[in-house]
């Protein structure tokens, strides 16, 4: 009852702060086991995905990383995965920390999932370059970035976004510095064309009822 309880606690503190959330190296905390699953840095705490959709996701990056292993992001690359480095953390839902965000509108949640994702990164320090994409998947989307357009949303908004994923992305420096403008990049700085904009298509399929697990 008290393991329980103390991982039941963790796992508040995980949707809520990103300072809480388990280092990818930290598979236990992570929710991954499986020694085989070694070509992606996934972390998932709240059990949102299988162990076998794990196991697609590693796949899929074994077979990037294969076929990109001469294409190295850094001067002083070495190993086998020297193009870009993806990290994938998983939450069922993400709670601001109370005094985190001004207001509880869509700009100031959108803001604060950016951060989080972008404190998550650094703190995996997975890079050798600034070469690392971290992308957080949210299981049930925050009401708040429910359309009021959607079915139920103007009745239960909250009932919509519990099958709604939503996806952020934060990037590393060279990341940035190969695809995002520096006046986009200071204005907004998770705005970088053309990253954003499947970011956004990926997040405007998700809305409109495509599965996550595709």
């Amino acid at each position: 009852m008290i393991f329980k309880a103390t991982l039941g606690s963790a796992q508040q503190l995980s949707s809520i702060t990103p300072c809480a959330y388990p280092n990818v190296h930290d598979r236990a905390h992570c929710g991954i086991l499986d020694p085989q699953l070694d070509h992606g840095l996934i972390c998932d705490p709240d059990n949102v995905i299988s162990m076998s959709e794990a196991h697609l996701v590693d796949t899929f990056l074994q077979r990037v990383y294969n076929e990109r292993k001469h294409k190295c992001i850094c001067n002083k690359s070495k190993g086998l995965n020297c193009w870009y480095k993806f990290g994938f953390a998983f939450l069922r839902e993400i709670f601001p920390v109370d005094g985190a965000v001004s207001d509880l509108y869509g700009d100031s949640i959108y803001e604060y999932a950016h951060n989080f994702a972008r404190i998550v990164r650094e703190r995996w320090d997975f890079s050798s370059c600034g070469e690392d994409i971290l992308i957080l998947v949210v299981l049930q989307r925050p009401a708040q970035l429910v359309p009021d357009s959607l079915p139920d949303s103007s009745q239960h908004q909250g009932a919509s976004s519990n099958r709604l994923p939503v996806i952020f992305v934060s990037y590393g420096s060279q990341v940035v510095e190969r695809f995002g403008s520096a006046e986009g990049f200071h204005a907004m700085p998770y705005s970088l064309e053309p990253l954003q904009r499947i970011v956004d298509e990926e997040n405007e399929r998700l809305q409109n009822g495509y599965p996550l697990q595709r």
